[in-house]
């Protein structure tokens, strides 16, 4: 059985001391616990209160701090665009802002179709090369010299 939520318990609470209060004449025993129930509805009812208060100063804040992180991300970019406009957008010097500077490339040189022809050429024949040393057969061991016979 699944442990009961805290509000579905005050509304058991809350039905037991509502469903007693007209029974209590007839029943004058519990008419103690009876008001001590009472006074537990009271506090967790305002416990309750106190909670919901709680959960929107929470989301409240939540609220803020994604408002703030909105202009601190705007206002971070502005100034890392402005660091790297000043500084040169590769400069190493950038990370001591904790600002990536642009990684720095290479050109590379394209191969001319004369070129890569001649490269693929030239593998074709490694591979070539390769299937017929794969089926060429291992030469054969020395011969020992078999010793003489007496």
């Amino acid at each position: 059985m699944s442990t009961k939520r805290f509000k579905e318990k005050l509304v058991d609470w809350k039905v037991l001391h509502d469903n007693l209060a007209p029974r209590l004449t007839d029943l004058p025993q519990f008419a103690a616990d009876h008001t001590a129930l009472g006074q537990v509805l009271a506090q967790a009812q305002d416990l309750e209160n106190k909670q919901e208060l709680a959960r929107a100063a929470f989301r409240q804040v939540n609220s803020q701090r994604k408002e703030i992180s909105k202009q601190g991300g705007k206002l971070q970019t502005r100034l890392a665009l402005g660091l790297r406009g000043v500084m040169n957008p590769e400069n190493s010097d950038l990370t001591e802002f904790r600002i990536k500077p642009r990684a720095v490339t290479s050109e590379r040189r394209r191969l001319t179709p004369l070129e890569r022809a001649e490269r693929e050429a030239a593998r074709a024949a490694a591979r070539l090369a390769q299937v017929k040393a794969a089926e060429k057969p291992p030469p054969p061991p020395p011969a020992s010299p078999t010793p003489a016979t007496q």
